[in-house]
């Protein structure tokens, strides 16, 4: 049972990981992060530039819930939303 429980805390961590240091990425060049959603990503229904902050939002606010095991599957439910709209 301990086993499962470092599994789980593990995956969270790492799953964290990636998201947060996505959403760092787009704060350090935002010029560039706004350009991708114009362009690149294309939002439907939301303008590009409420999308890219809302994305990076997510991206950084997510992983503290997911790293401090508060709300993790809203957590986890909103990044795997937000991905599945850019993709």
């Amino acid at each position: 049972h301990i086993g499962m429980s470092v599994l789980i805390l593990f995956m969270r961590l790492w799953i964290a990981k990636i998201f947060w240091y996505s959403g760092l990425a787009k704060i350090n060049d935002w010029q560039s992060t706004l350009f991708l959603f114009s362009e690149e990503y294309k939002v439907p229904i939301i303008a590009p530039q409420i999308a890219a902050y809302l994305a990076t939002t997510a991206e950084l606010v997510c992983p503290l819930l997911l790293l401090f095991g508060f709300a993790t599957r809203f957590a986890a439910i909103a990044l795997l939303v937000m991905t599945a709209v850019i993709q």
